[in-house]
């Protein structure tokens, strides 16, 4: 089996190199074409296209700047004068991101992670790649403007993700004082929360033997704030809702557990946060999901957890594999898509749009390829991700997408 493996990885690279070789040749091909052109028509100020040019070609998605009325949690954090980051994923359909936002999964073959990348520091920067992925999307996507405010709070939540001493290597008076250095600026971020706001937090617990990571959303809804719990990993989904596939008769969950009515005073009041964040800074066998689901997060309406469930805000999906949960791209899709208010989209609906402009980007990196260039195996993949996100948008249901968008969009 490994030698076939080997043998077919060997023509896969045979099969890049040739068409990389082959596309180098059309391009000095092409040059030497424009440049006779120029010699023979010197008044034309421009070549003419190719024929086998795409006529369809569209030009690149811009890096777009988030509207101005918005909320900017991210440069609060770093400062006015540090611009927005830019990230690179080219080409798309390569990455491992864009694979598991299409559910191409059963397609493409997974191996588990090693044992290194299950440490915390690793678990919380392969956290932040999965944040900066869906951030791209929506950075280079005019569709998805109306994701402005949940992408500051993306941005903000992968800036207090590097601010948290979750895994410094200090310890004693010198991790209390990162600790308190930590509070006092995310204490201030609260204070300044307009409403109609939301930031993403670092959540999750640490023990000495392993640690768990999810994410939390805070959104001031005006005359109150909301607290919900983002989690993908086994440990503390026993607290969440469940539901089931009425047609694959699957297990669903509610992967973000919304907590409303807390009082805004409650906002800067460290009492609750400083416990909420040692459970990721100091490891302790205490640490765990019980503590954060019957103890923390009651403390916040001084009543039971179930008991400030709204009904509206209840969204059920399937839970990720076991390889999945590690890789933390179904936790980012939901901290990005989850927007805690009565009357917002829903989160498999704003998913939808997210894929779709995914599939946009990756198609404007191809459109003006010449036919027959591309390698089969990213041919396949392409393939797959417009089936797949046809077959994800027949599942929408139009009355659940209650501000008539749906119809435009399909």
């Amino acid at each position: 089996i490994r030698e076939m493996e080997d043998e077919k990885n060997l023509i896969s690279r045979q099969r890049e190199m040739e068409g990389a070789k082959k596309q180098e040749q059309e391009r000095q091909i092409q040059k030497q074409q424009q440049q006779q052109q120029q010699h023979t028509t010197p008044s034309q100020s421009s070549p003419r296209p190719s024929s086998n040019t795409s006529s369809t070609s569209k030009k690149p998605v811009t890096f777009r700047t988030p509207s101005a009325k918005v909320f900017n949690s991210f440069q609060f954090l770093a400062g006015l004068d540090v611009s927005f980051p830019k990230r690179k994923f080219d080409p798309l359909y390569r990455t491992p991101p864009f694979w598991a936002l299409m559910k191409l999964d059963n397609y493409i073959r997974r191996t588990p992670l090693a044992s290194e990348s299950k440490t915390v520091s690793a678990q919380y920067s392969q956290l932040s790649k999965a944040m900066s992925f869906v951030c791209h999307i929506v950075q280079h996507s005019e569709a998805l403007a109306f994701l402005d405010g949940n992408h500051m709070g993306v941005e903000a939540g992968i800036k207090l993700m590097g601010l948290l001493p979750h895994s410094a290597g200090a310890s004693g008076r010198e991790l209390d004082l990162m600790f308190l250095n930590f509070m006092n600026t995310f204490v201030s971020l609260m204070t300044k929360l307009p409403a109609d706001s939301q930031v993403v937090l670092p959540g999750g617990w640490q023990q000495p033997e392993k640690a768990h990571v999810c994410l939390y959303i805070v959104r001031n809804c005006g005359n109150n704030f909301s607290f919900t719990v983002c989690n993908t990993g086994k440990d503390g989904l026993q607290y969440h809702p469940s539901s089931f596939d009425e047609s694959s008769g699957k297990r669903l969950k509610c992967l973000a557990l919304t907590i409303t009515g807390i009082p805004l005073t409650r906002l800067a009041d460290t009492s609750f946060w400083v416990p909420l964040f040692r459970l990721q800074v100091y490891p302790s066998k205490k640490n765990d999901a019980s503590y954060l689901y019957t103890k923390l997060l009651p403390s916040l309406t001084s009543q039971p957890l179930l008991a400030n469930l709204e009904e509206s805000l209840l969204e059920y999906h399937e839970p990720p594999d076991s390889i999945g949960t590690l890789t933390f791209h179904d936790l980012a899709r939901i901290a990005l898509t989850t927007t805690p208010a009565p009357g917002a989209r829903s989160s498999r609906y704003v998913s939808l749009l997210l894929m779709n402009a995914a599939v946009d980007i990756a198609y404007q990196s191809i459109s003006s390829y010449r036919p027959s260039s591309m390698d089969p195996e990213d041919t396949r993949i392409l393939k797959l991700a417009g089936r797949n996100l046809a077959n994800y948008a027949s599942t929408m249901q139009p009355s659940s997408v209650i501000d008539g968008s749906l119809a435009p969009t399909l």
